[in-house]
């Protein structure tokens, strides 16, 4: 078929030759798709924009392509349903840029490639899988177009990330009211660091003066969003934004290094931002160890950061301060640079200034030992005063980035190198007031530990600076062994022991009986924010020689975090120690479990420097739940060490392993837009040594008699089985049945067809109540063999046909018929006689309500197949049925829980959230209110 591809002002035409009516609609529906094509020769094919196709989410930058987004300079094979990729289109996400300004939103650009394809000799050539070009046979074929679709979800199925390979390229951002594109009045003031590694941009905003920031967003410098996030809170990092922008377009990555990107903070009061400004790069930010937010005495929407480094002597401090709005035509030419402790001033620097002077460098020389402790506690206040009296002030603080300090403990980074079965692994945070928290593990100990220090490098005469040492805080799992805890925090840090740490100077030794000067020892990395929440839940888990069976001697360790988001994807991140990059390329990381009856493993072998950091997903539901119960393990593995060098076993707790039900809520809700009933998560059964999924039925092999058992919500429900009554005298029970079957005189046909709900294979001749999970035997059907087929046919009971209206009853709840019964007469004057008997006949008022009736008035909670739904309350009135779910109170705290057999959350504390504050806050308002009135 040939196909041409014209555009002209009145619009686009097609020209087909040969073409059937399976290939005219498929072209058909490529002119629906949402798309915008290049208009030169080599792009014409048949896509078109499509008008009025619902709306388009103008946050969302890059290319749209029917429901699918594609980031900038992306290519891909456009995909059709049901008839899959197109091999022979290649479409790429190009950028716009007009008067030189860089559009957020590209434009696509397809063409066919089917021309391209090289002209064959052969007569038996053939096009292989998700190929456009014929080949022949014994020609070795490549893909080159890759699906680079957004959001990439897990393709592949492995995702390894290089975002923390070196420290990257630093930049930092002055984010003020006025400096946005629409400036603002505010007092509020932030600084952003950036860190740009390969495609990666890690972010960490350190704010003041802003109560809820919701969204950050990448834009140009009239306000043009790149890219947008909402801001997701750590506990542990106060004050911050701490994020991660990744698969960044080179197009973007070239407006960084230009100094064109912009940063933008906004809220829900200014939903177009409160704070923004210019990212850029700075000479100070490779050695800045503090830094202070200074806010200006007006609400102007100016104000300044400052940058603070240590210098060599250890004794000097160079600060450079960013600023805007301070200075006017009117100020002299002399600022004052003022340093103080509770208002006492300690240093006063004067410097020249103009006003059209946007930074200002000093250096305070002679830091004595105690002002040193003060500038790292965060006790000491910088405030820059102008002769017209405009002054800028705030707190000198270490420098806040969102980051993590870590360290591997093993044998072979001791002082003096050796094989051991131990290893650690160290935690630290620093805070704002200068104190480092620390959470130290150690396994596998054989001797008695006499330190735990945290210490810099020998210098040449082999002496160690000790920054604090912490082997009092050490406390061991139990009496029986000495693996333990070191948790605490160091309170007394001066400015040159918090530059060390920043500066990635700093060691953790531990030193045992056996080994008096190390026995374990470990450098102290800084780890960017990248997202990933299980750095910030618990400790790591620590691999170790001790922890394989039986115990290798290796002298090397490693520290795995593992984390399975809500989509069931698994997030590791690996630090290896005691090994070079150059040697640690002979080793793998193998994750599995043996435990499901079929062995699963996973085998991650890509690090960088000593880091391996990716996502797993399409992981199957068995090794989910061997993850949560503990069943699973991971090892460090190579030629040397085919049965692991370390390892340890793996724990993550998730839920992907369950299944969850739903029940449409337009079948029983009324108010159905924000309301759904969710019922609770149901697990697997383990019988036997078996596994059963949730609904499964099996045969029990450890009950004689018998039965049939099913899963239904992780508990195992057993049925004895149960027989349909026979109306012929002669009856006999033939081998491997449960029930007697009526036996004719003749020969009785041959054969079994097996029934998939009671798990059984049943003769021919015989008949049985369907088994229906988890519920048990249905005695409204009978099922018998069909003879000659190894097939079953079950039909539903007769039910006769009765001549008594009004009379009509269920004897009892599982009967399948209703029989006539006689109502008692109920005599005007004696009390009615309410009855046992259930009446099918309606009453004045009653609501049918799935195949039920209730009076009027009545309330009852809907019944699904898993039970009633207790959260949710219906009521008949007036022959119609009315449902709602119970609407739960909001809750303010943070920690929330749901008590068994409760429809809503309570706080965990017990405490009722802010709910008591807010409702004096609104009598406080009525009264004033009411006092003004008067």
């Amino acid at each position: 078929m040939e196909l041409f591809h014209t555009v002209s002002s009145r619009g686009t035409h097609l020209y087909t030759m040969g073409v059937s009516s399976v290939r005219t609609a498929f072209i058909l529906s490529l002119v629906c798709l949402d798309v915008f094509t290049a208009r030169s020769a080599d792009a014409r094919l048949p896509f078109k924009p499509a008008r009025g196709r619902g709306r388009v989410n103008h946050r969302q930058t890059g290319c749209q392509l029917g429901d699918v987004n594609y980031r900038l300079q992306a290519t891909w094979n456009p995909t059709l349903e049901p008839l899959g990729p197109m091999y022979c289109v290649h479409c790429k996400c190009r950028p716009v840029i007009k008067k030189g300004e860089l559009r957020p939103h590209g434009k696509v650009h397809c063409r066919s490639i089917k021309r391209e394809c090289p002209r064959l000799t052969c007569r038996d050539a053939y096009t292989p899988p998700k190929s456009c070009c014929k080949v022949c046979p014994g020609t070795v074929t490549t893909t080159t177009s890759k699906n680079t679709k957004l959001p990439a979800i897990f393709s592949p199925k492995m995702n390894d990330r290089k975002e923390e390979t070196s420290q990257g390229q630093l930049f930092t951002a002055l984010l003020l009211g006025q400096t946005l594109y629409h400036p603002k009045q505010t007092r509020a003031v932030a600084r952003g660091h950036f860190i740009l590694s390969p495609a990666t941009i890690n972010y960490a905003i350190h704010y003041k003066g802003i109560r809820k920031p919701k969204t950050i967003r990448f834009t140009d410098e009239k306000g043009r969003v790149f890219f947008e996030q909402a801001v997701h809170n750590v506990a542990m990092f106060s004050h911050q934004i701490c994020g991660v922008w990744r698969n960044v377009p080179s197009i973007y990555i070239n407006y960084l290094q230009q100094g064109k990107l912009h940063f933008i903070v906004a809220t829900d009061g200014h939903k177009d931002g409160l704070l923004g400004g210019a990212i850029g790069p700075h000479q100070a930010l490779q050695l800045e160890a503090f830094s202070s937010l200074l806010v200006s005495d007006n609400a102007d929407g100016n104000g300044g950061v400052a940058m603070v480094t240590l210098g060599q002597d250890g004794h000097s401090l160079n600060f450079n301060i960013l600023f805007r709005g301070l200075l006017t035509p009117s100020d002299g030419a002399v600022a004052r640079i003022i340093f103080s402790k509770n208002s006492n001033i300690i240093k006063e620097i004067g410097i020249k200034v103009s006003n059209k002077d946007k930074e200002i460098r000093d250096v305070w020389s002679k830091l004595t030992p105690a002002q040193s402790k003060q500038l790292a506690r965060g006790k000491i206040t910088l405030r820059i005063v102008t002769s017209s009296g405009r002054k800028l002030e705030g707190k000198i603080t270490p420098k806040m980035s969102c980051s993590t300090f870590q360290a591997v403990l093993s044998g072979r980074d001791a002082l003096k190198p050796h094989n051991t079965f131990s290893a650690g692994s160290a935690i630290l945070y620093l805070q704002n007031n200068g104190n480092i928290n620390y959470q130290i593990r150690l396994t596998g100990i054989k001797s008695e530990i006499t330190s735990i220090t945290i210490e810099g490098a020998p210098n040449k005469r082999d002496r160690r600076r000790r920054v604090t040492k912490m082997t009092g805080d050490y406390k061991a799992d139990n009496t029986e062994s000495l693996d333990g805890w070191a948790n605490g925090t160091y309170t007394k840090p001066n400015a040159r022991e918090i530059f060390l740490l920043l500066r990635q100077q700093l060691y953790v030794n531990v030193a045992t009986r056996n080994n008096p000067i190390s026995e374990l020892r470990g450098h102290i990395t800084e780890l960017s924010y990248h997202g990933h929440l299980a750095r910030h839940i618990g400790h790591p888990i620590v691999m170790s020689g001790s922890s394989l069976q039986p115990p290798v001697q290796s002298g090397i360790a490693g520290h795995v975090w593992f984390n399975v988001d809500l989509t069931c994807s698994l997030h590791y991140e690996i630090i290896i120690g005691g090994l070079t990059q150059r040697n640690l390329a002979d080793f793998s990381v193998v994750l599995n479990e043996t435990t499901s009856g079929r062995p699963f493993s996973v085998i991650l072998k890509r690090f960088y420097n000593n880091k391996a950091l990716g996502v797993m997903g399409d992981l199957p539901e068995d090794f989910f739940y061997n993850l949560n119960f503990g069943n699973t393990n991971i090892k460090l593995t190579s030629k040397q060490y085919p049965n692991g060098a370390i390892g340890s076993n793996v724990t993550v707790p998730n839920q992907c392993y369950s299944k969850t039900s739903r029940r449409n809520n337009a079948d029983i809700l009324e108010d159905m837009e924000n309301n759904q009933i969710e019922d609770d998560r149901y697990k697997k059964c383990s019988v036997d040594g078996s596994l059963y999924d949730d609904g499964e039925s099996w045969v029990p092999k450890s009950v004689k008699t018998c039965a049939t058992c099913s899963c239904h919500r992780g508990k195992t429900i057993c049925h004895p089985t149960v027989c349909p009554p026979l109306s012929c005298k002669r009856q006999v029970k033939l081998p491997g049945e449960c029930c007697p079957s009526c036996q004719g005189r003749g020969k009785q046909p041959a054969g079994k067809c097996f029934f998939q709900g009671d798990k059984r294979n049943h003769s021919v001749g015989t008949i049985w109540y369907p088994y229906v999970a988890p519920f048990g035997y249905s005695t409204c059907a009978i099922c018998s063999c069909v003879p000659g087929k190894n097939e079953y046919n079950c039909s539903r009971i007769r039910c006769p046909r009765l001549n008594c209206p009004g009379q009509e009853v269920r004897l009892r709840g599982t009967d399948c018929c209703k029989v006539c019964q006689k109502l008692p007469e109920i005599n005007s004057n004696v009390p009615a006689v309410i009855s046992n008997v259930q009446q099918d006949g309606p009453k004045k008022g009653a609501c049918l309500f799935a195949g039920k009736k209730y009076d009027n008035l009545q309330e009852w909670n809907p019944l699904t197949l898993f039970g009633a739904v207790k959260c949710v309350t219906c009521k008949c009135r007036n022959g119609k049925a009315k449902c709602k779910r119970l609407r739960c109170k909001k809750l303010h705290c943070k920690r929330k829980t749901r008590p068994s057999g409760s429809c809503c959350r309570v706080c965990a504390d017990g405490k009722r959230g802010r709910d008591r504050k807010d409702r004096r806050k609104k009598n406080r308002k009525r009264k004033n209110k009411h006092r003004k009135n008067q």
